[in-house]
């Protein structure tokens, strides 16, 4: 055999290195097309194939609105990007583009209301809840887990889903800060962001269709707009994975496509949630089992969401319901299910979900465009709200949990001894501002504010920017300044709409300010920076000699206490946030006498009262605190709080721990007791400087 010669061997080391560096470069590309080969008829798409999409994609829509589902169908069977289409039976047309993309449109009326039938979450492997009932009852007990994030998320489809200010309220008052992501900027990026919460609440479009039911998922839409660049950059780097599912969907009515995926998106994608918990609130659409498991496949520790069709304002006030419960120190979500604080409409009486739903949707039968609902327990409800669907249909909410989660809490337990509890008092003799540990030891005179404070009277603290607030009965003005009572500034009347200012509230998330003015029976509203006074008038005739007020942030409801004029009678009043809609609760069964101070508990629904005088028909030294339901039945008198009470004023709730505080104008002390008047301690006058308590506030140092 003849030897290689020098220059034959140096051709096969470089045939070899040639050969090993193209198989470096396209192996793994070969080996992947090999094992796990690109969905048949998906392939990349260029610029132009991307603007022929999206230009069918809109004709479609065009023609759906001012024809119909099946002209719109037939017209794009004619059109080369297209392979496929199909009309679901809700209406809505599927189409399988010549890449592999999937389109869809939906019609407008479809988002309404829909009349299929509800789908029914399957049993997830290795899930210990049993799913034939509504609840879910837990089987065995594995430990509580916590989100290991205390951050919260919000995503909204279009601000017509965006929940109401409640959910965000009970998020923050949890102990998370919520971040909202609304229409387009609801996007596949942060979707990909979940596991990065504690809390998800997502409410969306999701739609069972033709192809939905090959592929056994659940499609629903983002916000982000597609143009055709990012179309052409998405496909093409995802067209190898038909299990991710990245579609495009259109609205009649609605300009331009949004982005939607399948729910294997959130497996496929690494989406990993540890022990977080998902609220799905699919508003006016359909949600079926395949984004239920997704969530709960992903790491959720529990995923609540509705089986059908249900009405928006429904759905928010079970999120917001389960929030504030779940926000209770150790409250489980079994408990928090089953907790009897749900209120239905107009109806009298609070209800827990397993009373409620399963809930029955019923068609309009009489011709008047109202729509009944019909609730588990056999309660009706007329006219909703929200436009019906076009048959009867069950609606129910249900929850899916891991095997770990049967016990899963919100908050484990109250902060450490690491975060003291602060209140803060007026004191109306002194002129300054107090700050005390909760109970009574720690006392710091934080002074006047600057020299801004005169006669101070109703308090309110904005802990999120670190801010005070103080209305000034003596100089009809109003005061802020830092926590720690320096930076003290005038905010001055408030474009002249303050006259015997004495109660005052914040809505921070709407940057507002809400303050009574006893000399001209109004309620004034202003920016926190005081700019921006308006008057809202006199709560539609109710307001007589009003003091202190509360605000309900879930339902947009303003709270106020009248002394009636002449401290012998008294009542409560109650309107909406811009003063509109105002209503006499009176005096709520014959507990209040001249009633100062007033507070709200949003989780048990109740607002409570004190009373400097007793209610009797002449003002004697004395004082009580009273209690009743939001709508200002069902009151009880709470008493003395086991004598340490000799003349109510100002009135805070702790609802986490279960405890009331009280500022007691009569013998200068503050006192604390239970929630049902129980367990009274008087907390001493913290010391000097301490004169005619007039208000209270509380906050939980961060």
């Amino acid at each position: 055999m003849k030897p290689l010669s020098h220059k034959r061997a140096e051709l096969i080391v470089l045939g070899i290195l040639l050969g090993a560096t193209l198989l470096a470069a396209g192996g793994c590309a070969l080996l992947e097309s090999w094992f796990n080969p690109p969905p048949e008829n998906h392939r990349p798409i260029d610029a132009e194939e991307a603007a022929a999409i999206l230009g069918a994609q809109e004709t479609a829509t065009q023609m759906c609105g001012s024809s119909s589902a099946e002209q719109a169908a037939a017209w794009l069977r004619q059109q080369g990007v297209v392979s496929d289409v199909g009309v679901a039976d809700d209406g809505a047309v599927w189409i399988q583009y010549s890449c592999g993309l999937t389109g869809l449109v939906l019609p407008r009326d479809t988002l309404e209301g829909s009349g299929l039938n509800a789908a029914v979450l399957h049993e997830i492997p290795g899930d210990s809840h049993d799913h034939s009932s509504p609840t879910g009852g837990p089987k065995a007990a594995r430990g509580t887990v916590s989100p290991t994030s205390k951050k919260a998320i919000i995503l909204a489809f279009e601000p017509a889903l965006s929940p109401g200010p409640g959910v965000a309220l009970a998020l923050r008052q949890a102990g998370f800060e919520p971040e909202a992501y609304v229409g387009s900027y609801f996007t596949l990026d942060r979707l990909r962001s979940l596991g990065e919460y504690g809390v998800v609440y997502i409410s969306t479009h999701g739609r069972a269709g033709t192809f939905a039911r090959w592929t056994d998922t659940t499609w629903f839409l983002t916000g982000e707009t597609v143009p055709e660049e990012l179309l052409n950059s998405v496909w093409s780097l995802w067209w190898r994975t038909a299990a991710i599912g990245i579609g495009i969907s259109s609205i009649e009515g609605s300009p331009g496509s949004v982005f939607m995926i399948n729910d294997r998106f959130l497996a496929r994608e690494g989406v990993t949630m540890r022990n977080s918990l998902v609220l799905c609130s699919v508003c006016q659409s359909f949600m079926y089992n395949g984004m239920a498991r997704a969530f709960v496949d992903a790491g959720a520790a529990v995923y609540a969401g509705w089986s059908n069709t249900s009405f928006a304002n429904f759905s928010w006030e079970i999120t917001e319901r389960l929030l504030e419960s779940l926000g209770q120190p150790g409250c489980t979500f079994t408990e928090a299910w089953a907790a009897r604080n749900i209120s239905v409409g107009d109806q009298p009486g609070l209800y827990s979900i397993p009373e409620l739903f399963p809930m029955t949707v019923l068609e309009n039968r009489d011709g008047d465009g109202e729509w009944s609902v019909r609730f588990h327990n056999g309660l009706e409800l007329w006219d909703p709200g929200d436009i019906g669907a076009p048959d009867d249909y069950e609606s129910d909410f249900v929850y899916l949990a891991r095997s770990d989660s049967d016990d899963f809490v919100l908050v484990r337990s109250m902060p450490g001894p690491g975060a003291a509890t602060k209140m803060y008092v007026t004191s109306t003799g002194t002129g300054v501002i107090l700050r005390a540990n909760l109970d009574g030891t720690g006392v710091e005179n934080l002074g006047n504010l600057n020299g801004t404070l005169n006669l101070p009277q109703g308090i309110a603290l904005d802990t999120a920017h670190g801010k005070l607030y103080v209305a000034n009965l003596g100089s009809g003005t109003i005061s802020r300044a830092n926590l720690d009572g320096t930076g003290g500034e005038d905010l001055g009347n408030l474009n002249g709409t303050l006259n015997g200012p004495v109660g005052i509230a914040l809505d921070v998330s709407q940057g507002k300010m809400y303050i009574v003015n006893n000399g001209s029976d109004a309620v004034s509203r202003a920016n926190l920076d005081g700019t921006g006074g308006e008057d809202l008038g006199d709560l539609g005739g109710t307001l007589l000699g009003p003091w202190y007020i509360a605000l309900d942030l879930v339902e947009r409801r303003m709270y106020v206490t009248n002394s009636g004029g002449d401290c012998i009678r008294g009542h409560i009043s109650r309107a909406n946030l811009d003063g509109t809609g105002g209503e006499d609760l009176g005096n709520l069964n014959n507990t209040v006498c001249c009633p100062a101070g007033i507070a709200l508990d949003l989780i048990r629904r109740k607002l409570y009262v004190g009373n400097p005088n007793t209610p009797i028909e002449a003002p004697l030294p004395g004082g009580t605190v009273c209690v009743s339901n939001l709508d200002g039945t069902g009151g009880e008198d709470l008493g003395d709080l086991g004598g340490t009470l000799d003349g109510a004023s100002g009135i805070a709730l702790d609802a986490a721990t279960g405890r009331l505080y009280v500022a007691d104008w009569g013998d200068n002390t503050l006192c604390r007791a239970n929630l049902d008047g129980t367990g009274g301690e008087d907390l001493g006058n913290l010391g000097g400087g301490f004169n005619g308590p007039a208000d209270i506030a509380l906050w939980i140092e961060p």
